[in-house]
């Protein structure tokens, strides 16, 4: 009995080893496990972060290309209304220097035109010839070979004043000659009598809306061309008035 204490204490010494060296085996094996993680780990990182770095500086630079096509989009539109600005600076400059001209235009006729009225004045006046008169009431008689006054009226060499209608071409004719003697306009004249020397002769007494000055108009009918001047009184007193 007292031989086989020692084999059964040899047995649980044995088994305590296997033990033993199972834990360490599942120790180590854990301890493997948890190092292969951690180097994967450590793996994926450090692979993963160029890419981000990559991916950032394309953004950064997508976002600067972006950037710049909006400043050059922004410029071109400055430059484009920059440039309506100036078209529209350049039309309205173009409009005014063009009706600056043609005021110019206008003022160099009129110019013009004063001269020639006036070299006409003084054709005229070389062939005026002023009188006195034996009427008391009048302060003098002006002579003159005026021109007669165009008329529009188709007669056929049958011409008579019409008494009648002082709205008709005829009448208004014969007014528009004692105008052009007077220098009275149609518009600035009144009429305050007219007399009938026959079918082809009137004599008018007319004055400006002043009344400043009264004058007695002699006329006749040119066959063909209209009514004539041939005599002006001028009037000292208005006996109409």
């Amino acid at each position: 009995m007292s031989k086989q204490k020692p084999s059964s204490s040899r047995s649980n010494r044995m088994e305590k080893r296997k033990k033993s060296n199972r834990f360490f085996q599942i120790l180590v094996g854990i301890a493997g496990l948890v190092f292969v993680v951690l180097v994967a780990v450590v793996f994926i990182n450090w692979d993963g972060a160029p890419g981000s770095a990559e991916q950032s500086d394309q953004q950064i630079s997508m976002n600067d290309d972006q950037s710049s096509d909006q400043s050059k989009d922004q410029s071109s539109e400055n430059e484009s209304s920059s440039d309506k600005n100036q078209d529209s600076k350049d039309n309205q400059s173009s409009s005014e220097d063009q009706s600056s001209s043609s005021e110019e235009n206008k003022d160099q006729d009129k110019k013009e035109q004063d001269k020639e009225d006036k070299s006409k004045e003084k054709d005229e006046d070389k062939n005026k010839t002023v009188e006195k008169s034996d009427d008391k009431n009048v302060k003098k008689v002006i002579k003159k070979d005026w021109e007669p006054v165009a008329t529009k009226q188709d007669l056929n060499g049958k011409h008579s004043i019409n008494w009648s209608d002082n709205q008709s071409e005829d009448w208004q004719e014969l007014l528009r000659a004692v105008s052009k003697a007077t220098g009275i306009s149609t518009g600035n004249m009144t009429t305050w009598w007219v007399d009938g020397k026959g079918s082809q002769q009137a004599v008018a007494t007319v004055s400006d809306k002043s009344q400043k000055n009264t004058y007695r108009v002699h006329v006749k009918w040119v066959d063909g061309q209209g009514y004539k001047p041939t005599k002006v009184e001028e009037l000292k007193e208005n006996k109409y008035n």
